[in-house]
């Protein structure tokens, strides 16, 4: 059986923020992975830095990272 491969984009935390905000080029680009069979991928860094700024309630992107992390 052949084994099907799914390819990945790693992105850094400003794609899912930029989703959150809205950003239309964010939401372009996730559509041409989706039409090229390709989805993105958050390094555990990048997801570790999103929990640390949804932890700290006074960080000015908190709402966006929260925004991003449940979404």
């Amino acid at each position: 059986m052949a084994r099907t491969e799914t390819k990945q984009l790693a992105v850094d935390l400003n794609f899912p923020v930029d989703l959150a905000k809205g950003e239309t080029y964010a939401f372009e680009l996730l559509s041409a992975l989706k039409e090229k069979g390709c989805s993105f991928w958050l390094p555990p860094t990048a997801i570790a830095e999103l929990a640390l700024i949804v932890k700290t309630f006074d960080h000015p992107a908190n709402k966006l990272a929260y925004k991003a992390a449940v979404t």
